[in-house]
């Protein structure tokens, strides 16, 4: 199709110039706009519906440009153009073709890299990156699987404008390692931690669909004095294993207290965010 479009362009042209012949220098710049048109269409026409990568569009726009340089070069040979308006009449017909050329090429490649970005920004070692489950003031956390084992997953990314903070960091990697080192079962379980290829701190975390402690408080109001009982003592028990091996949370509160399903058990309290803690 494209190929066509391109040879029917050339054919009118070439249908048209012998029209021209003792006219073309009454108004040079309009008629040298009015034919290469066809060819701006093609150019259009092509970047808007047939989206493709920036190294493909721009032989496509290398191709239509030489193309269109063939009934050009016909009427200047066989003087329909007249020599002397030659300069003037090549610098239009590259104007009104090359231009709109370069800004379909630039447009798919702008958008090849964005895409590029965008797959590089959903792509974090073995895990694939899905939509974003909240955000704090350390990092983002997005919902997310591992390649192999289809394992859903969260995953907190150290946000950017913390990246830059040797104490965020710190703070970031202090968070990993203690939480590893707990195994209760009301405490989150991290999988992984890491750094990927551009810089990015991450931690894997096991996936926890529900809502946090503060969010059911405030939709569903007070709880009974048997279910918050029952949330505190499993809270309770994640963090006596935490002092246990010397570590105090120092940010217990009840957006940190996720309540989840595990196992076919509901309202399972799970203990987040040890990002602050310190040994006992």
């Amino acid at each position: 199709m494209f190929t066509l479009a391109i040879g029917l362009s050339i054919a009118t042209v070439a249908v048209d110039l012998p029209t021209l012949v003792g006219v073309y220098g009454l108004a040079p710049m309009d008629i040298t706009f009015g034919l290469a048109a066809q060819f701006t269409m093609i150019v259009v026409a092509y970047g808007t519906l047939i989206p493709n990568t920036a190294r493909r569009t721009a032989v496509a726009m290398v191709i239509v440009l030489v193309a269109s340089c063939v009934p050009m070069a016909w009427g200047l040979a066989n003087g329909t153009i007249p020599a002397p308006l030659a300069p003037l009449v090549v610098l239009v017909w590259i104007l009104a073709v090359g231009s709109p050329a370069v800004m379909v090429w630039f447009g798919s490649f702008r958008y090849e890299t964005v895409a590029r970005r965008e797959a590089a920004a959903r792509e974090l070692g073995q895990y694939v990156l899905g939509e974003r489950l909240g955000a704090g003031g350390m990092g983002e956390v997005y919902l997310g699987e591992h390649r192999m084992l289809r394992r859903p997953v969260a995953v907190k990314l150290i946000t950017p404008a913390q990246a830059g903070s040797p104490d965020a960091i710190a703070r970031f990697e202090r968070e990993a390692q203690a939480t590893a080192g707990l195994t209760h079962p009301n405490t989150v379980q991290i999988f992984d931690y890491g750094r990927s290829d551009d810089g990015t701190f991450y931690c894997v975390m096991e996936y926890l669909p529900g809502d946090t402690l503060e969010a059911i408080v405030h939709r569903d109001g007070p709880m009974s004095a048997e279910r918050a009982v029952h949330v505190l003592t499993q809270v309770c028990g994640a963090l006596a294993e935490a002092h246990a091996k010397g570590l105090v949370h120092r940010d217990i509160k009840p957006s940190n207290v996720m309540m989840t399903e595990r196992g076919g058990m509901k309202d399972v309290a799970k203990l987040l965010d040890f990002g602050l803690v310190v040994s006992g």
